[in-house]
């Protein structure tokens, strides 16, 4: 029966294209994946080690506040440092955690609103701001604002901002896109994403501690769509 014939020719072709469909997706994918593993070897990092940024700056002083390897491990960075900084003169307080990763897909969930709620911290607002810097220009950050009731009241502020490729951003949605959560491979997709956050009980401390350190932070970036050294 010829149509019986045209019917199976044409079920054995859709076959043989999904066959050939499927051969090129898994090669494709072999690629990829020795690709994947290699940049995942070589991660690119930071200019210098996050842990040569200074102790003191102006009239702040610096004193490392090593993190767990519970957290350590979860946050999974390349780089990384977590201080306190004290003025004694104006009487501020602040910590310091700069978070640094080449694969953006391990930032995603350790913006403020996801870390501090896990923490018990209730959000009440958060606030774009423009810092004021040394050399007379000014950069938006994102300032949050948290309180907890137990086991007493009490609120902080934390001040937030990302380098993505040597530029500054507020949200996080520009690097969340399916294509970020994966090590990039050319100079245009997201090679790094560093995370800047200042807490503090004082949003005033906050700002002014970020106004101080901008400058010094940026040059530990690498440039932003260079191949790396």
């Amino acid at each position: 029966n010829k149509d019986v014939m045209r019917i199976f020719r044409t079920i054995w072709f859709s076959v043989l294209l999904c066959c050939a469909a499927l051969l090129t997706a898994g090669y494709a994918y072999r690629l990829a994946a020795i690709r994947l593993d290699a940049l995942v070897q070589e991660p690119v990092l930071p200019v210098l080690p996050l842990s040569f940024f200074p102790y003191e700056i102006g009239g702040w002083e610096g004193e490392d506040q090593p993190l767990r390897d519970t957290i350590l491990e979860v946050a999974g960075n390349d780089d990384y440092i977590h201080r306190s900084y004290q003025h004694p003169e104006l009487g501020y307080y602040v910590t310091l955690y700069v978070a640094f990763t080449s694969q953006p897909r391990n930032m995603l969930g350790h913006r403020p609103r996801v870390c501090y709620a896990g923490a018990g911290w209730e959000h009440d607002r958060s606030e774009p701001q423009e810092v004021l810097l040394k050399d007379g220009e000014s950069m938006p950050v994102l300032v949050h604002y948290f309180h907890k009731l137990v086991p007493n009241q009490t609120r902080i502020v934390v001040l937030n901002y990302y380098f993505i490729n040597g530029d500054v951003s507020t949200d996080y949605r520009d690097f969340s896109g399916f294509l970020w959560r994966l090590p990039t491979f050319s100079r245009d997709q997201i090679r790094y994403v560093a995370q800047v956050q200042i807490g503090s009980v004082s949003s005033t401390a906050a700002i002014s501690f970020a106004s101080e350190i901008a400058s010094l932070i940026r040059p530990y970036m690498p440039v932003g769509g260079a191949d790396k050294e």
